[in-house]
């Protein structure tokens, strides 16, 4: 038996400027029956005691778990789903936000028909909680495939989407079966820090049957307006090793197919450009390409359907010259 229906896991590292927001659109959740995990990852600022303090005088089940070194988000992720006592999981960042029915939302979709899953949408704000990028619905192709099928789509649909890139994808906008996650040992690759949440989140849908899809946004990502504060090192391209290991995971054909030829130069060539936007010198991006071998994963893109054709093209453009790419995205990025 599990003491609650849902426990919401949710790292914290130096979060005392955003914790407080976070933990108050959990607490007005319209569904009650849950505990909050939090896994502080040794910070060095206020986080563990905003959480205490903010707390303290509320009825609500919670754990606090600090850990006595930084270890990264997978193994805080990790150590929160051991320590979870709920039937289900569900992960917020420190971060970010809930809609007051995200959590009965996911609950009551997965519970409809004993699913799997079920996946919400999630949107930016700023740091006024103002929308951003709103005016188009990137899920409309995850949307009008479910109403096929009153609301429902097969997992692999929707790993298919995300091979392909089509919708904005987050490990946050699923609910997890805990059951599932400990029958086929699925865990936070430790050894990454970027992408290791994808991984995790594609091996669970590979081991689901149907998912529920909500059509409405109940998670809100917040984002920083200077981007630049939040860089990261070039061994983000390492991560590339984690969506190639899904390549013997994955039992089907197609999404082997979508994952190389697909899937991962476009991982590569988004993060090239993330580089390029955070002033990286492109010479050092070059190199840690050159000895991962990325030129030549580039070379595998193919195009599935008509929109891919743009991004083909600046691929060969890119391959045929990456210099003279360079040259051009400085001259013309917002439009290349």
């Amino acid at each position: 038996m599990h003491e609650y229906e849902i426990s919401i896991i949710i790292p914290t590292y130096n979060s005392s400027k955003t914790i407080e927001r976070t933990i108050h659109s959990i607490l007005t959740q319209d569904f009650k029956n849950y505990e909050m995990v939090f896994v502080d990852d040794a910070s060095n600022d206020d986080t563990v005691s905003c959480i205490q303090e903010t707390l303290a005088d509320k009825k609500v089940n919670y754990q606090l778990i600090v850990n006595k070194n930084n270890k990264g988000p997978a193994y805080c992720r990790n150590r929160g789903v051991f320590a979870s006592r709920g039937k289900y999981i569900v992960f917020v960042d420190s971060d970010d936000l809930i809609q007051f029915n995200h959590i009965s939302s996911l609950h009551n979709y997965v519970k409809s028909d004993n699913f799997d899953s079920a996946f919400t949408k999630g949107i930016k704000i700023n740091n006024q909680d103002e929308l951003i990028d709103f005016k188009v619905d990137k899920y409309d192709g995850l949307i009008h495939l479910a109403r096929k099928n009153k609301g429902i789509v097969r997992a692999k649909d929707l790993i298919n989407l995300e091979l392909l890139m089509k919708i904005p994808f987050s490990f946050v906008l699923l609910i997890y079966d805990k059951e599932i996650i400990l029958n086929n040992s699925l865990e936070f690759n430790e050894d990454y820090r970027y992408g290791e949440d994808t991984d995790f989140a594609l091996r669970y849908l590979a081991n689901c049957g149907n998912v529920r899809v909500i059509d409405k946004y109940t998670y809100f990502y917040y984002q920083e307006e200077d981007s630049i504060s939040r860089q990261v090192s070039l061994d983000r391209f390492e991560s590339v090793k984690l969506f190639e290991s899904l390549d013997s995971y994955f039992k089907e054909d197609d999404l082997r197919e979508k994952l190389v030829h697909s899937r991962i130069p476009r991982f590569i060539f988004g993060n090239m450009n993330y580089f390029f936007y955070n002033g990286y010198n492109s010479e050092d991006v070059f190199k840690k390409m050159d000895v991962l071998d990325l030129f030549n994963k580039l070379r595998q893109f193919k195009v599935f359907e008509k929109r891919d054709w743009k991004f083909y093209l600046k691929v060969r453009l890119f391959l045929l010259n990456h210099r003279l790419y360079y040259k051009l995205w400085l001259r013309f990025k917002n439009n290349l």
